[in-house]
């Protein structure tokens, strides 16, 4: 459902008095969003409105039933776009995203391509609106026949030129209202009848971008995932790194990247990847999990564009850079990185290096896409200042950037800041209301009654896992061939997804891949950790043993757990390490996630959180 702060004809827009205008929309905000506007949001309004009032009250009266939305909102995204207008051209529909930025004359300073407002890199506002046209055209079915143009308005700044860098960009600035006027005028034929009003806010959105379904067009540089606002940042940093690469001459850099599960990482490093192969550029993809690799792996020889030995040279597990030679590989893209080792200590490959520092020493350019926050066993140690210490080590310069926006969890950002709270990994309070209207949490008292509402989910043609903590034994099969059936509660059994087989296969038979991928049986085994980290799913069903448990405070149990590493230590030691397995685990869906807990305190506490408060807290 297309959602938004504010919808009416350009002629009712433009006759309204502006202080009710802003009250409207700040009001609306509140009820759609439950959110308050911060003060720099109601500021972009107060000086947006009244210009954008002025530039439609001159439109031909064939535009009086052109359309605008006040912050609308991306669809499978917690991103909003200023202001669209919609209408027909040609019979077709036509929109027009309008970003709208404060800045200054005196605010901006552009150095070496790059744009910084108060000191701060920034996003050129056209490549932000370019982001948004091509989002919405590709989700909402449909504008795919139509067409969505995009502008930048920067009604505080003279020189626009400074924002251009083709020169053909579509920037308005000061003074230049009249001009965005006539610009529309030449977009729109007519506006949109009430008919295709509701055509428009009811039409379908294609299904959800997932890893799996658009990893090859990525890694092939096809038409993929439309990056928008920091993703494109990072984006196009990178591609001028990758463009001083070719002229063969280079400066050390390694690149951070942070974002909470869903933020996009891999959609990123998988389209970084393939551009860095489109331009001759030595690339390698670098995780420390076999399964995510294998599958990878997997989906891409399925297209088959690529043979085996060439995708066992591009994508490489992290302690692959213990003999590489300094500066051997023109860009490292390191994915899940926040699971690199402080070393390396396997049968026949031993290391007291850091694999991070390695990896930086074998690139001139590392980019590191990481979530402190799932880090899960001991001896990880991907975080962000780890990282600076091995580039300062290797004399390389440091560049850091953060993904805000939200794609997975029905595209609410505020699902994961409120297992954050919950988990007592943030102090600050999130409300479940902020979250419950778009994504689906149910805690199941009973293991058969979730199990039996994901396979409805599956009949309904939605994609499904059940994974489970790491509380049962991972027996190997039998030598036949069959699972055993470990996981067990009461008399509900599954077994464990299949382990890889250590042999030399194709990757797009490992059962990695296998279970991954599958869209027959899909709940037939329960996944861990380590074989779903990296992906993503519509409905996931979560089994949270009795390894973390809520006692007026959260407590770890290792003695619960059967994963060795953590058997091992500690309450204490790994109490971080359990609560970000989890977190992990029940940031998986897309859509929904459903609950099943062993530990009956637990689970209550978990549905005491699920009581809205109905309090409006202000964005951050």
């Amino acid at each position: 459902m297309v959602e938004y702060a504010y919808s009416g004809s350009v002629k009712d827009f433009g006759s309204k008095n502006v202080n009710a205008l802003l009250n409207e929309i700040v009001d609306n905000f509140k009820s759609v969003f439950r959110l308050k506007p911060n003060e720099s949001e109601i500021a972009a309004w107060e000086d947006l409105i009244p210009k954008l009032q002025e530039i439609v009250k001159v439109l031909p009266p064939d535009l009086d039933d052109l359309h605008i939305f006040i912050e609308l909102r991306m669809p499978f995204s917690s991103a909003r776009a200023d202001a669209f207008l919609l209408g027909k051209k040609g019979g077709k529909f036509t929109g027009v995203i309008i970003e709208h930025k404060q800045w200054s004359d005196s605010s901006i300073m552009v150095s070496n391509g790059n744009f910084y407002v108060l000191g701060k890199e920034v996003l050129n506002p056209y490549l932000q609106a370019e982001g948004y046209a091509l989002y919405l055209k590709d989700y909402v079915e449909i504008l795919h026949d139509g067409e969505v143009k995009y502008l930048a308005f920067l009604p505080n700044l003279k020189n626009v030129d400074v924002l251009k860098q083709s020169g053909t960009e579509l920037i308005y600035g000061n003074g230049q209202e009249d001009d965005l006027s006539n610009f529309l005028i030449d977009v729109f034929d007519y506006g949109l009848s009430q008919q295709d009003l509701e055509a428009f806010l009811n039409s379908r959105y294609s299904p959800s971008k997932t890893l799996v379904n658009q990893v090859t067009k990525a890694i092939n540089n096809e038409d993929s995932w439309v990056l928008i606002d920091e993703q494109k940042l990072v984006f196009e940093k990178l591609k001028g790194f990758i463009e001083s690469l070719k002229s063969g001459t280079f400066e050390k850099k390694v690149v951070i990247v942070k974002g909470g599960p869903g933020t996009g990482k891999s959609a990123l490093a998988m389209q970084l990847l393939g551009h860095a192969m489109a331009n001759n550029i030595s690339a390698v993809h670098v995780t420390n999990s076999k399964a995510f690799t294998t599958t990878v792996k997997g989906i891409i020889l399925q297209c088959g564009k690529f043979r085996q030995n060439r995708l066992n040279g591009l994508f490489k597990q992290s302690h692959n850079f213990i003999n590489a030679k300094k500066d051997s590989i023109d860009l490292a893209v390191c994915d899940e990185a926040h699971r690199f080792r402080k070393s390396t200590n396997f049968r026949f490959c031993r290391s007291n290096e850091s694999q991070i520092y390695q990896i930086i020493r074998s690139s001139k350019v590392s980019v590191f896409f990481i979530d402190e926050r799932q880090i899960v066993r001991p001896g990880e140690d991907g975080t962000k200042e780890h990282i600076k210490q091995q580039a300062q080590r290797n004399g390389a310069r440091v560049f850091e950037y953060k993904l805000m926006v939200q794609f997975r969890n029905a595209g609410n950002e505020y699902f994961v800041k409120w297992l954050d709270y919950i988990l007592g990994i943030k102090k600050e309070p999130v409300d479940c209301s902020l979250w419950m209207k778009d994504f689906e949490l149910k805690i199941f008292d009973d293991i058969n009654e979730l199990e039996e509402k994901l396979s409805e989910k599956i009949k309904e043609g939605f994609s499904s896992r059940i994974v489970a903590g790491f509380c049962w034994p991972w027996n190997d099969p039998d030598p036949e061939g069959n699972l055993p059936q470990d996981v067990v509660i009461n008399e509900w059994r599954k077994a464990w997804n299949r382990k890889g087989s250590g042999r030399n296969i194709r990757p797009d038979e490992d059962p990695y891949y296998e279970w991954a991928t599958r869209s027959k049986n899909q709940l037939n085994e329960v996944g861990c950790i380590y074989s779903v980290q990296g992906f993503e799913f519509d409905y996931i069903g979560v089994i949270w043993g009795e390894d973390l448990v809520f006692r007026k405070g959260w407590v770890a149990q290792p003695n619960k757990s059967y994963d060795t590493l953590i058997q091992k230590k500690k309450a204490a030691e790994v109490l971080d390490l359990l609560k970000n397995t989890y977190r992990t685990l029940l940031s998986r869906g897309m859509k929904g996630c459903y609950v099943y807990f062993m530990d009956e305190e637990t689970r209550e506490f978990f549905k005491s959180k699920l009581v809205v408060d109905n309090i409006t807290r202000e964005t951050p």
